[in-house]
């Protein structure tokens, strides 16, 4: 009973809290250092390349004084310790005596270099952020108490800690001449990322490589074979020694691992998911060519089994694009990917905010999602796509960019397009087409755009360069 008691008193706040005692991280040198320095006299705000918000402030007056110089700022009016005083009583600012005496201070106060400027900004907000953790972490313990879904809790929190955790980057402007130093360094860097290159030349010639924080498309209409090309350049990649991802959100990883074995050593997949070899026709079978097939596949389950850590594959529920950022960081983080491949975007829906404005929301906010992923964890991310209808309706049936299903920002996120289109499939008479794959790179944010011509062996379901 004791125990219960303590328990409930806790659950509703008659115990004291020993966290909410605690004085929240801030350092108000580092504000008043960053305060003086950009005053006019010093020209800081010209050398400032942190973003400082007035929130990032702790103390109410110097977020107050922040707000007044950035107001001021941007009206062009000289910032001085007499015009941040108008501008506050302009606001209705009580200023008292000490106050305004804190101004001349702050304005006779001196930081050296920029540098130092730089170090004290960057002190602000690290403080800022260890304030956003605390409070992040006290609405996630509200959230563990609400009556809300499991999984719908779980996504919310993530979403809270991915916000509280994302990094504001230093906005620094260079001149020509750094700028200049920068790409010969780049060129002269034998360590210099590359970026990742599919294997399949002419494929590689259009696009180059796959850069990292990109994301590329590559969409088809339904039996096209769009997951099977993932898996064949994907495949290829691990072979040039680059650690790939796979988050499969429509076919499990034993299909998905049968597929990849009988495309590369050329047996029939639905015999490999079977487990039935040689058979001829139905209750007819070939003993050497059960005999064939079967060491065939086990060449091809130990050449998947050498790809150990250089390969990662995810099948389970995804449903959301928070729950996608938290499959990819632990690939990230325990195979070192640095391409993922995603099958396929349609099926993940967008967040509470965008579940009931319709899928053109819900596609708007899973693309720019997935761009910011691929981004923030520095990786390519391809993902497959559908393509809508309108493609049956035209007489050559060669799909374009408006065909992508849902919405239009898909077409300005992605940094690639590529459309995937096999004249056989609606024309299997002709002799001419048969196998024939056309990959339409119709965006490139980097490079020229093109049609590659690939194989389609159906009978294994695997593309390969022509």
């Amino acid at each position: 009973m004791r125990t219960e008691q303590a328990t409930g008193d806790w659950i509703t706040g008659n115990a004291p809290n020993p966290l909410l005692r605690r004085t929240p991280p801030n350092s108000a040198e580092a504000e008043r250092c960053v305060i003086a320095a950009c005053f006019d006299a010093f020209k800081g705000f010209d050398e400032l390349e942190v973003t400082l918000q007035p929130s990032d402030f702790y103390s109410v007056w110097h977020r107050t004084v922040w707000e007044s110089m950035v107001s001021l700022r941007e009206r062009r009016i000289p910032i001085d310790n007499v015009s941040v005083k108008n501008d506050l009583k302009r606001r209705g600012v009580a200023l008292t005596s000490d106050r305004e005496t804190d101004l001349v201070l702050l304005e006779m106060e001196t930081v050296p270099t920029a540098a130092n400027l730089n170090y004290y900004a960057r002190i602000v907000l690290a403080m800022n952020q260890k304030r956003a953790l605390i409070e992040t972490g006290a609405r996630i313990v509200e959230l563990g108490y609400s009556a809300g879904k499991v999984r719908d809790v779980q996504s919310a929190a993530h979403e809270l800690l991915f916000s509280a955790t994302s990094n504001r980057t230093a906005q620094e402007i260079v001149d020509g001449a750094q700028l200049a130093r920068e790409v010969y360094d780049h060129i002269d860097n034998p360590n210099r990322d590359p970026g990742i290159v599919s294997g399949f030349f002419a494929l590689d010639e259009v696009v180059q490589c796959f850069r990292p924080g990109e994301m590329s498309i590559l969409a088809a209409r339904p039996s096209m074979g769009k997951s099977a090309l993932m898996v064949s350049l994907c495949a290829s990649m691990i072979g040039k020694g680059y650690q790939v991802g796979i988050a499969s959100l429509e076919m499990n990883r034993l299909q998905l691992g049968c597929n990849a074995v009988g495309s590369r050593v050329g047996v029939d997949t639905t015999r490999i998911r079977r487990g039935v070899f040689g058979e001829v026709e139905p209750g007819r079978y070939d003993e050497e060519l059960a005999t064939r097939e079967r060491r065939l596949t086990l060449d091809g389950i130990e050449w998947l089994s050498n790809f150990g850590d250089k390969f990662a594959v995810f099948d389970g529920d995804v449903t959301s694009i928070t729950e996608l950022g938290r499959v990819l960081e632990r690939m990230v983080m325990r195979n070192k990917i640095r391409f993922a491949a995603i099958d396929y975007m349609q099926l993940l829906d967008g967040s509470e905010a965008t579940r009931g404005k319709g899928r053109y929301e819900e596609t708007t906010e899973v693309s720019k999602g997935i761009k910011r992923l691929a981004k923030r964890l520095d990786i390519h991310v391809m993902c497959c796509a559908q393509l809508n209808r309108k493609v049956e309706e035209r007489t050559n049936k060669r799909p374009v960019m408006a065909d992508l299903r849902d919405s239009g920002q898909v077409e300005q996120d992605a940094d690639v397009i590529m459309l995937l289109h096999r004249p056989e499939y609606y024309t299997p008479d002709k002799e001419d087409v048969q196998g024939v794959a056309l990959l339409d790179v119709c965006k490139n944010r980097n490079g020229p755009t093109g049609m590659v011509r690939l194989r389609f062996v159906k009978q294994f379901t695997r593309f390969e360069p022509w």
